[in-house]
């Protein structure tokens, strides 16, 4: 299979949630954290690079209990220049020429098959992005090229959708809503909790 390496975002402030979404459970034993984090490792991915803020820093033991494996940290010490700036921080730790996934700490519904699916693809787009009913979702695998042309871009405040429209996209079609679903809110969560993930990731 194609190497690729990726990166957890994970630097946001949460404030809908109100408490760091890389700690919360995602069952009785892996936070998101640990199960994102042991989703791409199982893939193959290097580095894995898990992007943070101090808060998210401080909690970052609790939320990997019973992760034992490696990846890099980035603490993003200016979360609040924007999302494109953990994005960088986290693509500057790469290899020239690696493909990398982008993955939300607020989406945990990784699922194996999907990544292997999206990075047999690899070659055919500057990006590959998961569709499910018609909407675009995540992760989403970018290219060497949209990684470089990515880490020129001055701005860190610029919507990583728009700086995509330049680049060939391929869309995967799943039949896995999990690619739609993020937990932004304590609401959310309480549904998180009562639903069956069974085939979400």
């Amino acid at each position: 299979m194609k190497s690729c390496a990726a990166i957890i975002l994970a630097a946001g402030f949460s404030e809908r949630m109100g408490v760091e979404k890389l700690a919360l459970l995602y069952d009785g034993q892996q936070s998101f954290a640990s199960r994102i984090l042991h989703s791409y490792q199982n893939l193959g991915c290097k580095p894995i690079v898990l992007v943070v803020n101090r808060r998210g820093e401080k909690v970052l033991n609790k939320a990997l209990t019973g992760f034992a494996g490696n990846f890099d940290l980035v603490v993003n010490p200016f979360p609040e220049r924007g999302r494109l700036s953990s994005l960088k921080a986290g693509l500057e730790r790469l290899n020239p020429g690696v493909h990398a996934f982008i993955q939300n700490i607020d989406n945990p519904f990784v699922n194996q098959e999907l990544l292997g699916q999206m990075l047999s693809l690899a070659e055919k787009a500057d990006y590959i992005v998961p569709a499910w009913d018609g909407r675009g979702g995540h992760p989403v695998l970018l290219s060497p090229h949209v990684i470089s042309e990515i880490l020129k871009e001055k701005s860190d405040s610029a919507p990583l959708n728009k700086l995509l429209k330049q680049f060939k996209k391929t869309e995967l079609a799943t039949d896995n809503p999990g690619v739609v679903t993020n937990v932004n809110t304590p609401d959310d969560y309480r549904a998180f909790l009562k639903k069956d993930r069974v085939g979400l990731g």
